[in-house]
């Protein structure tokens, strides 16, 4: 399994860590903000 990072958290990152969990493949480890709060609820779900 691959450990994925990404930076932002707007739409385009929601959809692309949500097709990568979707192939059993990819765990997301890491989300960078310049809000904390911004990466914990988009981190949250995963």
């Amino acid at each position: 399994m691959f450990k994925l990072a990404v930076i932002g958290t707007n739409w385009i990152s929601q959809q692309f860590v949500e097709a990568a969990i979707q192939t059993k493949q990819f765990c997301l480890k890491a989300v960078y903000s310049r809000d904390i709060e911004k990466a914990r609820l988009f981190g949250t779900p995963y």
